[in-house]
């Protein structure tokens, strides 16, 4: 009976402590991003040299070229993270972290606990893709949810944004994204005030400086202006669409692919559903940011991440109300009161069963994350081909390195003594006249001409390079113009003969 009684008058906090639990286990994950090894170099850079870089050091093409760095203050928390405790143990602080925000935010907007459960099983699952706990993008994401928590729920607080948009500014650069959210916030609040007759001109002027000082307040960087400049060479880029992250979300041949495509299809359609549905309710400024990441979400998976974010205030109490309705019809259609108990055992198995497979995936994730090696070679770096370089004692890889695009992050953080050819940072970056580097690159991937004439260009003395990758196949097709030192399903090390 007393235990009964506790459960009854605790029962939000324990699926609260429950739901963080589920959250927590989903977004847990080795530091697999192809970007967290120059992240973690650049954050152990400051805190050793107590400097905030303004010039490429680490790759050897664009050596000395201005770039800013407005990942840095994100930078020093992940490398202080990963650098201090294992990263079983900086994983899961970052994960409980996020989940905390993330289950209190739930309870604010009001949501049932089935829209709860639901939306932990949902949002998180598709969170986890992206690698949160190993990127500056964490941050982003809890900035994103604090910034449509306080247009919501909190208006009262919005002088407070510029404070945020300073912070934000230093740690990732959604915060145009969050910008532009706030564009319509604050559109939309002086159109319904001009709609019902109020031509205030103090009004305007209080809008166009609310703007004005959220935007001046990711001025106050390490680069000011230059931040502004770096962010917009990247936003033009040419082909962004041969990094993955940028790519649409489309369908594939395998099995795994069409279930990701099907699953954004049903997730997209039930976020729009859910903002549709409250409408009346929900306000202008809102919808229109939910529609502006839809769009953009069809165009990248990159932004699917923002789009789910938004819609936190919509999608939990919607697939509450939409469960809640099922369940209703079912039990009226199953006037048994028999069926109806065996209905909602089954939906308390559902939940098991995807507790358990979560629990699954969290206890193969934390067996990776204990291993190096492993969690390498599980997600095709060359972590052999590192040690065969580490452990040679000849000059054969003293040179310069051609080395794959999506690998060049884990290179900078496994052989800081090598520079890149190319990585995460450099696809924006040119030099004088030249292409951009990732133009040169992606010819030589398809070309061998060029590839040779960018080998002979860059005075390249060495070769590693992923066996999938398009420059990988190009290199093993011409195999007999190389020195093959080691290969194996994951990487091809190679020295070019000379000709």
């Amino acid at each position: 009976m007393g235990v009964n009684c506790f459960i009854k008058k605790n029962i939000s906090i324990i699926i609260n402590v429950f739901l963080v639990i589920i959250s927590t286990i989903l977004l847990f994950c080795p530091p697999t991003d192809p970007d967290f090894g120059w992240q973690y170099k650049y954050g152990e850079y400051i805190v050793t040299n107590r400097d905030i870089p303004k010039k490429n050091f680490f790759s050897y093409p664009n050596a000395g070229e201005p770039w800013a760095d407005f990942y840095w203050v994100s930078q020093i928390i992940l490398y202080a993270l990963y650098s201090n405790l294992p990263s079983i143990l900086a994983g899961l602080i970052l994960s409980v972290v996020f989940s905390i925000v993330f289950i209190k935010l739930l309870d604010t907007y009001g949501t049932s606990y089935t829209g709860r459960i639901l939306s932990v099983f949902l949002i998180p699952a598709y969170l986890s893709r992206y690698i949160l706990i190993a990127r500056p993008m964490f941050f982003s994401s809890i900035f994103t949810m604090l910034l449509v928590y306080i247009f919501l729920k909190k208006p009262n607080f919005q002088h407070i944004t510029p404070i945020i948009f300073l912070i934000w500014a230093n740690m990732h650069a959604d915060w145009i994204f969050g910008m532009i959210i706030t564009g319509f916030f604050y559109l939309f609040r002086y159109l319904e005030q001009k709609n019902k007759g109020v031509i205030d001109i103090i009004l305007l002027l209080k809008t166009i400086l609310a703007l004005a000082l959220n935007l001046c307040a990711t001025l106050i960087n390490p680069y000011r202006l230059f931040l502004w400049v770096t962010l917009g060479r990247e936003a033009i880029m040419a082909n962004r669409g041969f990094i993955a992250e940028w790519s649409p979300i489309n369908i594939g041949t395998d099995i795994s692919s069409i279930f990701y495509y099907l699953a954004f299809m049903i997730t997209a359609g039930t976020i729009l559903a859910a903002t549709f549905f409250y409408k009346k309710i929900l306000p202008k400024w809102y919808l229109v940011s939910i529609i502006f990441l839809f769009i953009l979400a069809c165009k990248s998976g990159y932004f699917f991440r923002l789009f789910i974010l938004v819609s936190l205030p919509a999608l939990p109490n919607f697939l509450g109300v939409f469960s809640g309705n099922v369940y209703t019809n079912i039990a009226t259609f199953l006037k048994n009161k028999g069926l109806q108990k065996i209905f909602r055992v089954l939906g308390i198995l559902l939940i098991m069963t995807l507790s358990l497979i979560s629990l699954e995936n969290f206890t193969f994730n934390i067996a990776s994350a204990l291993n190096t090696k492993y969690w390498s070679i599980e997600a095709r770096y060359p972590f052999n081909a590192v040690n065969t370089i580490k452990n040679d004692s000849s000059s054969r890889f003293k040179g310069n390195m051609l080395n794959s695009y999506n690998w060049g992050g884990y290179l900078i953080w496994q052989l800081p003594e090598h520079k890149t050819f190319i990585d995460g940072r450099l696809p924006a970056w040119c030099k004088g006249n030249k292409p951009e580097l990732i133009l040169e690159y992606r010819a030589a991937s398809k070309d061998f001409e060029k590839l040779k004439s960018l080998i002979q260009e860059y005075n390249i003395s060495w070769i590693l390079l992923d066996t999938e990758s398009q420059m990988g196949e190009l290199l093993l097709d011409h195999e007999s113009n190389f020195e093959i030192i080691e290969k194996d399903d994951i990487y091809v090390l190679a020295l070019p003969k000379e000709d």
